[in-house]
């Protein structure tokens, strides 16, 4: 049995007025985020809470709740729109300030339940939408629908997700492992300790698969790893301050997991330079400003000694294509 590990994502934001009146989503009781989290086919497994944070581990990957936002992150066959859908019953859209609505290429599209196109529709329903493909259709891509409404994130408001396929070397081997424990997982690749300071909550699923969600005030880390040969696929996002660069931090994560090939996404509201990694080639580099506020930089990178032949030059002045939604 395989399963499909390419994730959806959502990420909601909602206006001060709602909060005053109805207080921090974060006071929500779990009744409503198990039912939230039920629309999208998946169950919530366990928990972790600080003053600022929530965050639910669930059988699909991870949600994150903050006094005026969530960050929904589902994979397998989960129906990921229906969540989003489930939201406005206790959140009414006029009182959205900003939501953004993503889906990686899958393994398997033909087993899912939805596509994005199909999603879209139904977002569409409630919201005035824009949306945008990063890469291409026939290669490793990802498609992006936001709400069109202005938006003025933070300034430190900074997401980077690192989006891995084909697992090399003892990485492979620890993750596939049918006999693993959580203790000598996290002694052999040090994933706990990604970012220091954390509190971790984290599963191996059977035969194989493991999550991780970590957080600290108001900073999450969260990876999700399916390992089996016929569709490895490893993901890792953050909203850590990193005071430079990020390409130490993608290194660290690179070196555990050792992949074939990845993708960075960099979500921020100011300009960012792409990131270089010496072993690795750039396939595709894409810069898009959306007009509520994020400017993203989507990457693509290449082991350099699998690849048989050079790449052509990159123009990293490349657009995402625009969407008819």
């Amino acid at each position: 049995m395989v399963f499909e590990g390419a994730e959806k994502k959502a990420e909601v934001v909602v206006s001060k007025d709602y909060i005053s009146k109805h207080g921090s989503l974060k006071t929500w009781p779990r009744e409503r985020w198990e039912k939230l989290v039920a629309a999208s086919n998946a169950q919530i497994m366990s928990e972790v809470h600080n003053d600022k944070l929530s965050a639910y581990l669930l059988s699909e990957s991870s949600l994150f709740v903050w006094d005026n936002r969530i960050v929904l992150i589902t994979c397998g066959q989960t129906t990921l729109a229906n969540a989003v859908e489930c939201f406005f019953e206790f959140c009414h859209p006029e009182n959205i300030e900003c939501l953004i609505f993503e889906r990686k290429n899958e393994y398997f599209p033909e087993d899912q339940l939805s596509d994005f196109h199909t999603d879209v529709v139904r977002l569409n329903k409630h919201l005035n939408g824009k949306g945008y493909l990063f890469g291409e259709e026939k290669d490793r891509h990802l498609y992006l629908y936001h709400m069109n409404k202005e938006f003025e994130p933070p300034e430190n408001d900074v997401t980077i997700e690192v989006l891995m396929y084909g697992l090399q070397g003892e990485s492979r081997d620890v993750f596939n492992s049918e006999k693993q424990s959580l203790e000598n997982l996290r002694r052999l690749t040090g994933i706990h300790e990604i970012l220091p300071g954390y509190q971790v909550d984290d599963y191996l699923f059977e035969p194989c698969g493991y999550s991780i969600n970590a957080i600290k005030d108001s900073e999450y880390y969260t990876i999700h790893v399916t390992p089996q040969d016929q569709c490895p696929y490893v993901s890792f996002e953050t909203n850590a301050k990193v005071n430079d660069s990020y390409a130490e931090l993608v290194e660290k994560v690179i070196k555990i997991f050792n992949p074939e090939k990845f993708e960075v996404i960099i979500f921020r509201s100011s300009l960012q330079e792409f990131i270089n990694l010496p072993r690795y080639k750039i396939k595709k580099a894409v810069k898009q400003k959306l007009s509520c506020g994020y400017i993203v930089n989507y990457c693509q990178f290449d082991d350099k000694n699998l690849l048989k032949q050079e790449s052509s030059k990159i123009n990293l002045s490349d657009e995402a294509t625009v969407l008819n939604v």
